[in-house]
């Protein structure tokens, strides 16, 4: 199959990727980085689906990249705990495209970090803040056995004939339901890799897995939960 973006279109790409401040979420940098990632997001999951030269991954490793991506994986993340409360209602009130971009940029770096993290050597590259990825992990998992425990009704499918008569903060707010699980999700994924290079991996990230967080223990409930039947 033909690719999505070449290997020089991919190092044009990831060289452009930088950290932009919390301040600058929402603005035309920020979309602007949001449509490189997801550009690189769906050629790295076209390598791993045709088992081709992964040169998605090898491109943000070279260029020490993938601190970046958890950076602004973190940024969105607090942006939308701390700011989206705030301003939620005229958030919704603007296009509805835009306002769900917003919002869906944590799931796009979400799914690249889970695709990117199956190798050791995207794992050995994040290097510390692969502490912060684990704990992104664990608030995710937290919040999941929260919303199932409280909201019994999050296992069901919903009548989409309520969506026609929905005000456009409700919309925003299923948008925000649906795509933090969708994170939660891509937290499985990159959890299970992380610890398939647990004996290479340094002491710290083992212990924040282990001893600060207690991943084995967070996981224990949502076993019975079981999610990802949803």
């Amino acid at each position: 199959m033909d690719d999505f973006i070449s290997p020089f279109e991919v190092e044009h790409i990831v060289s452009g990727l930088k950290e932009i401040d919390i301040e600058q979420y929402g603005s035309g940098d920020f979309y602007k980085q949001h449509e490189a990632i997801e550009k690189l997001n769906v050629q790295a999951h076209k390598n791993a689906m045709n088992q081709t030269d992964e040169y998605v991954m090898d491109t943000l490793v070279t260029q020490d990249k993938l601190k970046t991506l958890v950076y602004d994986l973190l940024v969105t993340e607090a942006w939308k705990e701390k700011v989206l409360p705030h301003i939620d209602e005229k958030i919704a009130e603007i296009s509805s495209v835009r306002s769900y971009m917003v919002l869906f940029h944590e799931a796009t770096t979400a799914n690249l970090l889970e695709c990117l993290f199956y190798h050791k050597n995207a794992c050995d590259a994040a290097d510390d803040t692969m502490v912060e990825v684990i704990d992104y992990a664990y608030r995710n998992f937290v919040w999941l056995v929260d919303e199932m425990m409280k909201n019994r009704d999050f296992m069901k499918e919903e009548d989409s004939k309520k969506w026609l008569n929905q005000k456009p903060i409700d919309e925003l707010n299923r948008h925000k339901l649906e795509i933090h699980f969708k994170c939660a999700m891509s937290a499985f994924s990159m959890i299970r890799f992380v610890t398939d290079y647990m004996d290479d991996l340094p002491a710290p990230i083992i212990h924040q897995m282990i001893d600060c967080n207690d991943i084995p223990c967070a996981l224990v409930p949502l076993l019975e939960l079981k999610p990802w039947i949803r």
